[in-house]
């Protein structure tokens, strides 16, 4: 059943390589995290997450994402790294950002299926173990063939994650938050691709690349107990179809749809949606209109993410003409902003739900992609670090801040009985975009133009028109939004009342 909670009360710059990169930014977040008082934040997170079981659930699945996130930051760190001991080119380097692909898209649809059958648990947390010997293997790689082939078994995580995050998150967590708790589990991802980046940082400088894996390793293995040792929460259980007698405890948007008499769309109407085959369920969602328009438009955000995520340390390097360490620095303070994106985001869109705008998760998820394109484009077209700074931040936000409303309106419009299965399908799109960034930003920036900095502002600049689509998608997707809710409340109603008017065995 879904949990509750108590709601808590309420520089001077230095010259490298031509720029001046502030000295004192490392005092300004310091002294902006006192000021946050994240004691009262902490509070309020545990709040979100439904109290203290909800908290730990969050936490786990949190750090599932955050294990992936610094996999994924760590590459882009050692890129310079990787390309001396192996001799690799920018398509190469994109190529072990991307190899996880393989294995995560043939996987995706049996863990679906998995996590509408199975423990979920226990299922996510084997293959945490398989993550991690994989990142052990990848460790003691002494070729790039080597290394490549480990790093395909990184997808178990990949492809069991999507679906059983999914569904975990959907049987523990009432619709009217599902939007803020998946902002601070999503989190984790944006936390771990920060921690990569410095434990990549420290490892390079104190050990090297290869113990950075090992340290990754050591940890996928904590975790992987910790889900062995989760209990499994009932399916279905937070999921209700309206109660007219009860309309306050009801989900805003199916109250909503009740008191408008909202039609459902009848092709996507189902009386027993556990009964479907992989092929069968696969065959539903993709009559699914608001959640195809979903996939299509987070899977290009996730295609300019993971490409800006592999290549940013080596674009601000030579863009803005600063060293690589301050790079990194820089690239953690940009991190920042995703991260107040992707919470935020989450937040968001339950407070414009509970204010009425029934499409508010939808909403977010179109606003956040355009302001992205805003503010990244005229932090493109400068040279100067000081003026590029707050605007790169701005674009992170806005392209982090869409994921956790859309992910929540994911599962509005499917039954519960097919979150699993449903996102695998995600999970497919979203790997398979992750997949083709790195490797379309690098064999853009290898063929665009002689300078290497040149070529590397291109392909951002160029990739910003997918963002600007995705606004207009996520417009179109909102007006069928209403329908799809309709058409699950009605599935739930119809399912519940065969459940209970079938004979019980004596």
């Amino acid at each position: 059943m879904p949990w509750g909670g108590k709601r808590p009360e309420e520089g001077v710059g230095s010259a490298v390589e031509g720029q001046k990169v502030p000295r004192a930014l490392p005092s300004l977040l310091g002294l902006a995290v006192r000021r946050v008082r994240p004691k009262v934040l902490l509070r309020q997170a545990r709040w979100d997450a439904g109290g203290r079981k909800g908290w730990r659930v969050t936490l786990l699945l949190g750090s599932v994402l955050a294990l992936d996130g610094a996999d994924k930051g760590a590459i882009g760190a050692v890129a310079p790294q990787l390309k001396h001991a192996f001799a690799l080119s920018n398509t190469e380097i994109g190529l072990l950002a991307s190899a996880f692909a393989v294995v995560a898209g043939i996987g995706a649809l049996p863990a679906g299926m998995l996590a509408d059958r199975v423990r979920r648990t226990s299922l996510l947390g084997s293959s945490v173990l398989l993550w991690s010997v994989a990142m052990a293997v990848s460790g003691a790689a002494v070729s790039f063939a080597m290394l490549a082939a480990a790093r395909l078994f990184l997808g178990v995580v990949t492809a069991t994650e999507g679906p059983v995050q999914a569904s975990l998150a959907g049987d523990m967590f009432p619709q009217r938050t599902r939007g803020r708790v998946l902002g601070l589990i999503e989190g984790g991802e944006l936390v771990g691709n920060g921690a990569g980046f410095a434990i990549a940082g420290l490892m390079v400088a104190v050990w090297s690349w290869r113990g950075l894996f090992w340290v990754f390793a050591l940890a996928g293995l904590a975790v992987a107990v910790s889900f062995w040792r989760l209990p499994e929460p009932e399916r279905g259980g937070s999921q209700e179809p309206f109660a007219p007698d009860k309309p306050a405890q009801a989900d805003p948007v199916a109250r909503a749809v009740y008191r408008k008499k909202i039609k459902p769309a009848e092709a996507t109407v189902l009386d027993d949606a556990a009964s479907l085959g992989v092929g069968q369920a696969i065959l539903h969602v993709l009559r699914i209109r608001t959640y195809v328009l979903i996939v299509v438009a987070s899977s290009l955000g996730y295609l300019f993410f993971a490409g800006l995520r592999t290549f940013a340390v080596v674009f601000l390097a030579s863009w803005y003409r600063v060293g690589s360490g301050p790079a990194d620095e820089l690239v953690l303070l940009i991190g920042v902003g995703a991260l107040v994106g992707v919470v935020g985001g989450g937040r968001t869109g339950d407070w414009l739900i509970r204010r009425t705008r029934l499409t508010g998760r939808i909403l977010v998820g179109g606003w956040g992609y355009v302001l992205a394109a805003v503010a990244l484009l005229p932090a493109l077209l400068t040279r100067s670090f000081p003026l590029a700074l707050p605007l790169l931040m701005l674009g992170a936000l806005g392209l982090a801040a869409p994921n956790p409303p859309l992910d929540a309106a994911r599962l509005d419009i499917v039954q519960p009985e097919l979150w699993g299965r449903a996102a695998a399908v995600r999970t497919v799109a979203r790997t398979a975009a992750e997949a083709a960034g790195p490797l379309l930003f690098g064999f853009m920036a290898d063929h665009l133009a002689a300078s290497h900095a040149a070529a590397l502002d291109r392909t951002f600049l160029f990739m910003l028109v997918s963002l600007l689509a995705n606004g207009a998608i996520l417009l179109v997707a909102s007006r069928s939004y209403l329908t799809d809710v309709a058409s699950v409340q009605h599935s739930t109603a119809v399912q519940r009342s065969s459940d209970s008017s079938a004979p019980t065995a004596l």
